[in-house]
């Protein structure tokens, strides 16, 4: 039989959530980066609304990851992501940064994170982490 699902969302697209994704590969310096985005220049957000509570919902992304063929160490990612939600005067943002990389000894975390109310920050916490590899 037919599958079974229950009601809808009520989800609305307003604007697509257009994915780009890039592979490129530096011959010469032995790096690769793979790299996906949402969103444009991430002020440019997938956008879409909740009709039942009438919620506006958007969201845009950079990740990017590179390693050089030589090297595992050379291994390094980068996050950027804006998540924003809106209901007619209400509007919020949240600010991602985050990128993480690693030595023979320990692996190492960098994050920001703001939170605003129409354009107004409303909180903020910065990470800078050294985690020590157990390699026992």
């Amino acid at each position: 039989a037919e599958p079974v699902s229950g009601p809808s969302d009520g989800l609305e697209q307003l604007r697509p959530h257009d994915v780009e994704r890039r592979i490129e590969f530096d011959l010469v310096g032995g790096e690769t980066v793979h790299t996906s985005r949402s969103g444009g220049d991430l002020g440019d957000s997938a956008l879409a609304r909740v009709a039942a509570i009438d919620l506006d919902l958007g969201s845009s992304f950079l990740k990017r990851y590179r390693i050089r063929a030589d090297d595992p160490l050379s291994a390094r990612t980068e996050l950027v992501q804006r998540v924003t939600m809106r209901r007619n005067d209400w509007r919020v943002r949240v600010d991602v940064r985050t990128q993480l990389s690693t030595t023979r000894d320990a692996f190492l975390f960098k994050g920001d994170i703001e939170a605003f109310e129409d354009d107004v920050e409303v909180a903020h916490k910065t990470w800078d982490l050294r985690i020590p590899r157990d390699l026992a």
